[in-house]
């Protein structure tokens, strides 16, 4: 069932022509922006030094064996201002810190594990929780400004090792136009509820409540009831929302009102899937493949990790980092047979390469855009590579070593940021300082027996 205040509804575009436009340094969203992009528009230092680290304890995954479902695994945060903001599924809460020093401004616990990405708009901080709840805290002061249940009720039940909500709120937000949206329930029998908020006041612009159990086609060709389960950062793009589906394709919705518009979990079955979505114009990247926005048609194989532009779309691939024309690529559908000779349609894409350029032979984790350059993880090191690609061309523009894994960057207040898989975020910045590391605290001792 749809529910939904008109008048909210009817304010949706006055709200975004009177939010306050995201300063060019921030970076307030997972991957930078309501699309998951991973780019943004404000250049680092041409030459980067350690400023400092902070160490934080390993996370685990609430699905350990779901290798598309890994997204909770590594602490991912965002920047807004001077302060970073980050979530533990470890000790149920969020924390900010100096962008500039790495020491802790405030912590702020919940009930339950916080397990993907916060939100941070307009001096405040939006995130979900596995207590069912999405919350919103002044971002200065770490104060509860207001919170909103995503399920029917505080029922709880047993959820890696913990108590949590019966319904976990684990569709991770996203604000487009002032409004947030955020979803809750992984178990479709027991309904999936999904919510567009008034960003500053809490108030529902709409939920639907009413899609849990679809009578729709299985990846086995058979018909059954099932929907979309939310895990993942929600993705807006346009008029429309992503809701990422686990190990599914999103599920595409109409933002303004709520309604489904497609969920192609049959046809695309043993394609895509995961808490990673990215979108832009007419086409998201899911699974390491690329969709047709509209229809959800699978166009190819696309690897990951990806940086989206409206021009341009990256990624690494074949032992190269590459670049597309996203601009003038086309996509049509084609008549062809499937494998008992019936006539289907299939999308095709068309996208020429722009350039490349060879990576020494090293494992890629995560990849960014930061003005003028792409900033590239792997093991133990990060660096960076000049734009535009170009072959037979010195690739490597700087470079620094770190302990452990990168799986996650950000750039923002003139900052980079390099986030491991063992817990450490590692803070680069253009001046020569001596660096500053905020060590692990030991657990305490066990009491006596």
């Amino acid at each position: 069932m749809l529910t939904r205040n008109a008048a909210a509804l009817g304010c949706l575009g006055l709200i975004g022509l009177l939010a306050g436009p995201v300063r060019a340094a921030d970076w307030p969203m997972w991957r930078h922006d309501a699309g998951r992009t991973a780019a943004s528009p404000a250049a680092l230092a041409a030459t980067l030094h350690l400023q400092w680290v902070r160490e934080y304890p390993p996370l685990k995954p609430a699905w350990p064996d779901q290798a598309k479902m890994q997204l909770d695994a590594v602490y991912e945060p965002v920047v807004l201002g001077k302060t970073m903001f980050v979530g533990s599924s470890r000790t149920d809460s969020v924390t900010a810190l100096d962008t500039e020093t790495g020491a802790e401004k405030w912590r702020y616990h919940v009930d339950g594990p916080v397990r993907f990405p916060p939100v941070a708009w307009e001096g405040k901080v939006y995130f979900v929780s596995d207590d069912g709840y999405l919350y919103c805290l002044d971002a200065s002061r770490g104060t509860l400004l207001w919170k909103f249940r995503g399920g029917p009720s505080d029922r709880k039940v047993l959820g890696n090792e913990r108590l949590i909500s019966a319904w976990p709120a684990r569709g991770a937000p996203v604000i487009a136009d002032g409004v947030v949206y955020f979803a809750a329930s992984i178990w479709p029998f027991m309904g999936i509820f999904i919510h567009a908020l008034d960003a500053r006041t809490g108030e529902v612009v709409w939920t639907n409540d009413g899609d849990g159990a679809i009578y729709i086609k299985q990846p086995h060709n058979a018909d059954s009831f099932a929907g979309v389960a939310p895990q993942g950062p929600l993705v807006v793009v346009g008029d429309y929302l992503l809701i990422p589906g686990g190990r599914s394709v999103p599920a595409l919705y109409d933002r303004r009102t709520g309604k489904l518009v497609r969920y192609q979990l049959a046809e695309n079955g043993k394609r895509g899937g995961g808490s990673r979505v990215s979108a832009i114009g007419n086409v998201f990247i899911n699974g390491g493949a690329a969709f047709e926005l509209i229809n959800e048609k699978y166009l190819a194989p696309f690897a990951e990790p990806v940086v989206l532009t409206e021009e341009v779309i990256y990624n690494v691939s074949g032992g190269a980092c590459r670049a597309y024309d996203l601009k003038n690529a086309t996509i049509q559908m084609v008549e062809t047979k499937d494998r008992r000779g019936e006539p289907v349609k299939v999308a095709k894409w068309t996208i020429a390469e722009l350039g490349s350029v060879a990576l020494p032979k090293f494992a890629v984790e995560t990849m960014i855009k930061a003005g003028p350059r792409l900033y590239i993880g792997a093991p133990g090191m990060v660096l960076a590579i000049d734009l535009p690609l170009k072959k037979d061309e010195a690739a490597v523009s700087w470079r620094a070593a770190i302990d452990g894994t990168p799986a996650s960057l950000l750039a923002a207040d003139d900052r980079l940021f390099v986030v491991t898989r063992e817990g450490r975020i590692y803070c680069f910045g253009g001046e020569r300082v001596q660096p500053r590391t905020h060590a692990l605290m030991p657990a305490p001792p066990s009491p006596p027996t």
